[in-house]
């Protein structure tokens, strides 16, 4: 009777500590699922956000020197035709 009170009693301790740590590597596994998951959501903003703002930039200053010479075209004509 006290052998399987025992037999019992480590069984309940064993499925308890595995139990215990099969929820903490859940836990942990999940948490490193989301952290990892919330890294590569900022990396893809960044990404996108440096890359749009990096060909903005480049079609901004494009269009700027096309303007510029244009208008340097222009007047210098304006002047050298009067």
């Amino acid at each position: 009777m006290y052998i399987y009170i025992y037999m019992f009693d480590f069984f309940f301790v064993y499925v308890c500590i595995i139990l215990y740590f099969l929820f903490v590597d859940v836990i942990l596994y999940l948490i490193c699922v989301l952290y990892y998951i919330l890294y590569l959501c900022i990396m893809l903003y960044f990404l996108i956000v440096h890359v749009i703002l990096y060909f903005l930039f480049v079609y901004f200053f494009f269009f700027l020197y096309l303007i510029f010479s244009v208008t340097n075209y222009i007047i210098y004509m304006y002047i050298y035709i009067s």
